[in-house]
């Protein structure tokens, strides 16, 4: 199997939510202090060995949807992305 850079992998990832993202900014609703769902990105984790490549890593994220989307919506708009 051939090696894998996990980071192109997750910047890659990181771009597809960004863009879902600014997606979720079209659902809006004006009765809330922030109009539209919140996407909080947190930290990548992986494997904790100095010099290896990784086998696996995580994004850790909060999505806070509004009232007017639901988070099987929001899974459905990033299987599009």
């Amino acid at each position: 199997m051939k090696d894998i850079d996990l980071l192109i992998l997750m910047h890659n990832s990181i771009k597809k939510l960004i863009k879902l993202y600014n997606t979720l900014k079209k659902y809006n609703h004006d009765n809330f202090k922030s109009p539209y769902s919140t996407m909080d990105f947190g930290y990548i984790q992986g494997e904790g060995i100095v010099n290896r490549i990784c086998s696996h890593c995580k994004l850790h994220i909060d999505i806070g949807p509004i009232a007017n989307i639901y988070i099987n919506k929001i899974n459905i708009l990033l299987e599009k992305q």
